[in-house]
């Protein structure tokens, strides 16, 4: 970020995202249908070297406006274009920094602009962050639903001692589905807050897969029994 313009009057295009947020030191590939999504993807590759900001959007709607966006972005750079005869274009993204969103959002030739100002994490010491990270491993050994969802690498990155910033990047992109929780996350500037809002989620998670093992037995108990039932039926009748 050291060679990017932060000054307060350059803007760069918006690419507004329903669902899903972008995090630091990650990928994602979007597809973009709207047309002012489009053109901001075709102006940032062609004349702003890539560069593009990448925010999520609270409410839904297709006027871009200050209120219905989060107020943290990703600074990110274009890493592919695919253009689909549709007309939809899927654009792979990789994520540089969280920055902050400025209000004054406007739209040219189609596409819409914002600027915006670097942030600061709230880090914590060492000590911290070792009982943090502790908690996150312990609570995440039992959560084989979140493994199967995420790529080999993925798995391998967590494991391999990374900072608590990064974890929390890391799991916000590949782990977390819930949007609202992703957009918490990226707005998040206390990074043992972070630790917290990922250690809630996976609670809140290992509890919904029990619920849903439950009712699934339940179902498969049912399917079993009413299967029985018709076999013992059909005997009779033969008999």
């Amino acid at each position: 970020m050291d060679n990017i313009n932060t000054n307060a009057e350059l803007y760069y295009p918006i690419l507004a995202t329903k669902g899903v947020a972008l995090f630091p030191q990650n990928d994602v590939s979007i597809e973009a249908g709207r047309s002012f999504s489009k053109r901001a993807i075709r102006v940032a590759n062609e004349s702003f070297g890539g560069f593009i900001l990448v925010v999520p959007q609270i409410t839904s709607g297709d006027e871009i406006t200050y209120d219905i966006l989060s107020k943290v972005a990703t600074f990110a750079k274009i890493k592919t274009i695919k253009n689909y005869e549709n007309g939809v274009i899927r654009v792979t993204l990789n994520g540089i920094k969280r920055v902050q969103l400025h209000e004054d959002i406007y739209m040219n030739d189609g596409a819409y602009y914002a600027n915006f100002s670097l942030v600061k994490e709230i880090k914590i010491d060492q000590e911290q962050e070792e009982v943090y990270m502790k908690l996150v491993a312990d609570s995440m050994k039992n959560f084989a639903s979140g493994f199967t969802q995420v790529s080999r690498t993925t798995v391998d990155r967590l494991s391999k001692g990374i900072s608590a910033t990064e974890f929390c990047d890391v799991f916000g992109q590949s782990f977390v589905k819930n949007p609202q929780t992703q957009i918490e996350l990226l707005n998040e500037l206390d990074v043992g807050k972070r630790l917290e809002i990922c250690l809630t989620y996976l609670k809140t998670q290992k509890k919904a897969d029990a619920l849903e093992k439950e009712i699934n037995d339940k179902v498969q108990k049912k399917l079993n029994d009413n299967q029985r039932e018709y076999i013992l039926r059909e005997k009779l009748r033969v008999i």
